[in-house]
C-alpha cells in the first residue's frame, strides 16, 4: 500500500475525493464524535481505494474544501457546554487548609537529620478526611 510522507505528496485527484466521500457516508467530522468519525473515515477510505493517509492529510484537505470552524460552531452540543471557572466552596477550601496543616507534621531529629512525621491524630486517618467527607468508621444506616 502506497503511503505519501506529507499532505503535499498526496495528489487528490476526483477519484480519491469521490472515495473521501464515500467514506464520509453517515460521519461528520464535526461535532463531539469528530475525531472518531475521522478514524472511520480514514480507514474507511485505506480500504476503498488502497492508499494510507493520515489524519492529519485528510484534516487538512476537508479544511480546503470546507470551512470547518464554522460548521463546527453551527453543531449542537446535546449537553450545555459552557466553560466557567472551577472553584472550590469556600468551606470546603478552608477543611482542606485545616487538615493539611495538621498533616505537615513534625519536625525531629533523627541520627542528625531532619525527618518529618504525620501526627499520630484520630482527626488524620483516612476514613475522616474532609476531602472524603466521611467522619470516623462508623457506617451510616440509611
Amino acid at each position: 500500500m502506497a503511503q505519501p510522507e506529507t499532505a503535499a505528496d498526496v495528489k487528490w485527484t476526483p477519484e480519491l475525493e469521490v472515495a473521501l466521500f464515500h467514506s464520509m457516508h453517515g460521519l461528520k467530522p464535526v461535532g463531539l464524535n469528530k475525531n472518531f468519525h475521522m478514524v472511520c473515515i480514514q480507514h474507511k477510505l485505506q480500504q476503498s481505494a488502497g492508499l494510507f493517509l493520515t489524519t492529519r492529510q485528510i484534516w487538512q484537505h476537508l479544511r480546503t474544501l470546507y470551512d470547518l470552524e464554522s460548521l463546527e460552531n453551527l453543531e449542537m452540543f446535546p449537553f450545555p457546554n459552557e466553560e466557567t471557572d472551577f472553584n472550590l466552596p469556600a468551606h470546603m477550601v478552608d477543611d482542606i487548609r485545616v487538615y493539611l496543616k495538621e498533616a505537615e507534621g513534625v519536625e525531629e531529629e533523627v541520627g542528625g537529620t531532619k525527618k518529618s512525621r504525620c501526627l499520630q491524630s484520630s482527626s488524620l486517618s483516612p476514613a475522616s478526611s474532609p476531602i472524603t467527607g466521611r467522619s470516623g468508621s462508623k457506617r451510616r444506616k440509611n
